[in-house]
């Protein structure tokens, strides 16, 4: 990689930082993460996979969590997500978009009749059967606007922030992704 290469992601991340001086810090920011062996990819018509390495390290990763049993949750947030905020992510080789759908085993058929067929995303579905993902990796929080973040390849939490609960988060985003296209 080249140097300047290097000096324009050390300036839109101390950029990033600056600017958000004044919020209090963030617990989640730094904060590794990993995707438990429990988790499943979801592919067209509900088939069940393993999740593959190339999802576990190596890129840029905005990752959403959802209750995939509420429609509202899936109509107004989940497709919104990732149709509208994150389309710019979709096609870039550095950065995938992985969607972590909770759904408790009981709400397992729901989601297979009823709501699969609503999703309507490009990025990778995870389906999480007992809240695993947030468990194993300590990100509960009843703040909603924790549940979209980013993470660097190294498996750390480089940003957190919900583009539809926080206008300012959208552009925050775009500077880092403008980094990572230019790398």
């Amino acid at each position: 990689m080249k140097p300047t290469k290097y000096i324009l992601l050390l300036r839109t991340f101390c950029t990033i930082l600056i600017s958000c001086h004044h919020k209090p810090k963030d617990p989640f920011i730094g904060k590794q993460i990993h995707f438990d062996k429990e988790l499943k990819l979801i592919f067209n018509q509900m088939v069940i996979r393993d999740i593959p390495d190339s999802l576990q390290k190596g890129k840029y990763r905005m990752i959403t969590i959802h209750d995939a049993t509420c429609p509202k949750c899936i109509y107004g947030k989940l497709n919104l997500v990732d149709q509208k905020l994150f389309s710019r992510l979709h096609g870039i080789d550095k950065m995938d978009v992985i969607h972590i759908l909770n759904i408790q085993p009981g709400d397992s058929l729901y989601f297979r009749n009823k709501m699969y067929a609503q999703v309507k995303v490009e990025g990778e579905l995870v389906w999480d059967r007992n809240f695993i993902f947030e468990e194993s990796n300590q990100l509960f929080t009843p703040d909603e606007s924790k549940r979209v973040f980013l993470v660097d390849p190294s498996n750390k939490i480089v940003m957190t922030g919900d583009p539809l609960l926080d206008p300012d988060c959208i552009t925050r985003y775009n500077a880092i992704i403008d980094t990572i296209s230019a790398l």
